[in-house]
């Protein structure tokens, strides 16, 4: 009754959940839409969304609440994933390396864009080098803090490659195929 989100979710039950999901991507990704997958993850209670912190033993994390995330994406491969805005045990979604880098692109081998959510972003070098693509919507501060990070030499010009390729990607997976137009959307 927390969460506030519950009508953006299919099912309760993560196989459920993950197994629906990658059919509907692959319906959505067929009409050269590319299919967003959020909130990732442990999002469940709209109270305090920007600080409360999901406490929760990996066990825990990988079969309820990454289950779901880890059959939808290897299962259709979706164009992007969208982090949610808590954090979990203490380390906002959007700055987690081990979510982002170890799981979602190491384990489960995504190779689409990760993006924030709405003004999620707070530390724009933390979360481009935790392996965010994209912060939502544009943010002076968040481009800021990149732009100082790289006059630091705190970031090199391959990770901004990564990010900047995965926007470039994602912007031409979408693309309708030549002298097609989208209007069967």
């Amino acid at each position: 009754p927390l969460c506030g989100r519950n009508f953006e979710y299919f099912s309760e039950d993560p196989c459920l959940s993950g197994k629906i999901a990658a059919s509907y991507i692959r319906g959505v990704e067929k009409k050269n839409v590319g299919a967003c997958v959020k909130h990732f993850a442990a999002n469940n209670q709209e109270t305090d969304r920007s600080f409360v912190s999901a406490d929760v033993d990996e066990r825990t994390l990988r079969e309820i609440y990454l289950k779901s995330f880890e059959i939808a994406i290897k299962e259709s491969k979706p164009s992007a994933v969208m982090t949610a805005y808590n954090r979990i045990n203490g380390l906002k979604c959007s700055e987690s390396p081990f979510l982002l880098k170890k799981i979602l692109r190491d384990e489960w081998g995504f190779d689409g864009l990760i993006m924030s959510d709405w003004i999620e972003v707070k530390k724009g070098l933390t979360s481009l080098k935790s392996g965010l693509n994209l912060a939502m919507p544009f943010d002076k501060k968040v481009r800021n803090d990149v732009l100082e990070g790289i006059k630091q030499g705190k970031i090199k010009e391959p990770e901004l490659d990564v990010a900047i390729g995965k926007l470039i990607e994602f912007s031409d997976r979408a693309k309708p195929e030549k002298g097609e137009y989208n209007r069967n959307i």
